[in-house]
């Protein structure tokens, strides 16, 4: 058992060493900088599916951060029975003077139906560079800025960082401490070191001619992660990629808490889709999980048990206290209490939604998906 503890000690400490190396490096990365001036024109391409709640000012948020209306806006969609319809027409009608363009993709044969939308409308695109992101984020002044200046300094393709802001109730700190304090916590420190693998529909940029080189986007139409897998080929491909220093904000739906938790197990099933060799591993690189097994395993020796304890203690007040620095630096404010007390528990806790992470079939949207390894997904109806 002392091997055991050893080993478990050196990886709790290990973790806690890169928990801190990850907010040194969100501090460099994300800390306030000159807002650049670029006046590049882009194309937005937004796939939508559904009027959520917040749509509409999502939708004006891309017109207020463009003040030189330099954007061109293809709204993406299957057709004008979707809620949607109803409110992009209004978002066009009002902006005649901005470049506003609903794509109706039509019936979908087969693809997922987000990279269905981008598809059909990314041959209505203007400009050779192309901005994708989702229906649930908002755009600012300062994230189209850092997009154009990137794109202007030679970016093959950029991505921001999803951020999620404020939600109401229990549910809604479970999704902020799961998308800002799980996903992101890391995203800086792996930038930093050349492993960026973070990538987010959230805001997702591309130059066309890097989407010429990587086959278009119809090679990932069957894809349930696309913009991993988009991302991975721009790797692949040696593109040039940027990480923004300005986060995507991005508020999803007021959602009970069973749909938030039916939500954060549908995304553990998808990257164990996406990653399958990976995704065992998950558990080991959470050091709420170190050093709660360190912790065990202390108590249940009768070995080294104020070692045991004052590791979870750490860990227990580390968490948090990353999480709440991370908010400072990249959001400039902080979630209520209980979010941290909530992320200071989430190691253990997304054990749960790591377990319900194997299984073949997952819910999206009102269609029914059956995952293959390797990201892979196959429309059932």
């Amino acid at each position: 058992m002392s091997w055991i503890i050893a080993l478990l000690t050196l990886w709790t400490g290990a973790l806690l060493v890169g928990l801190g190396l990850s907010v040194a490096a969100s501090w460099r990365h994300f800390r306030k900088r000159t807002p650049p001036v670029s006046s590049l024109a882009l194309t937005v391409i937004r796939p939508i599916k559904g009027a959520d709640e917040g749509l509409a000012a999502h939708l004006e948020s891309l017109v207020l951060a463009d003040q030189e209306g330099r954007l061109q806006i293809l709204l993406a969609m299957e057709g004008e029975r979707d809620p949607a319809h109803a409110v992009a027409r209004e978002f066009a009608r009002s902006h005649p003077e901005r470049d506003i363009e609903i794509v109706l993709s039509g019936p979908n044969p087969g693809r997922m139906g987000k990279m269905h939308n981008m598809i059909e409308a990314l041959p209505k695109a203007k400009h050779p560079f192309i901005v994708f992101t989702d229906a649930d984020t908002g755009a600012s002044p300062e994230l189209l800025a850092h997009t154009q200046d990137a794109f202007a300094s030679g970016a093959e393709a950029v991505f921001a960082l999803p951020y999620h802001g404020q939600a109401p109730g229990l549910a809604g700190l479970l999704l902020r401490a799961a998308v800002n304090h799980s996903f992101g916590t890391s995203a800086a420190l792996f930038h930093r070191l050349g492993r960026f693998m973070h990538f987010s529909g959230a805001w997702m940029g591309y130059r066309r001619d890097l989407l010429e080189r990587m086959g278009g986007l119809e090679p990932f139409s069957r894809v349930i992660a696309d913009d991993f897998s988009l991302g991975s080929a721009a790797v692949r491909a040696g593109a040039r990629l940027i990480f923004l220093s300005v986060p995507a904000r991005l508020r999803e739906s007021d959602q009970s808490l069973s749909e938030v938790l039916a939500h954060l197990g549908k995304w553990a099933a998808i990257i164990h889709c996406a990653l399958p060799g990976f995704y065992w591993f998950v558990p080991l690189l959470s050091p709420g999980n170190a050093a709660a097994a360190l912790w065990l395993a202390c108590e249940l020796s009768a070995q080294n048990v104020a070692l045991g304890r004052a590791a979870l203690a750490a860990c227990l007040i580390a968490r948090p206290g990353a999480a709440l620095i991370q908010d400072l630096i990249v959001e400039g404010e902080a979630m209520p209490a209980g979010g941290y007390a909530l992320v200071a528990l989430q190691d253990i806790g997304a054990l749960l939604f790591w377990l319900s992470g194997f299984r073949s079939h997952i819910e999206w949207r009102g269609s029914r998906y059956r995952l293959r390894p390797g990201g892979s997904a196959e429309l059932l109806g």
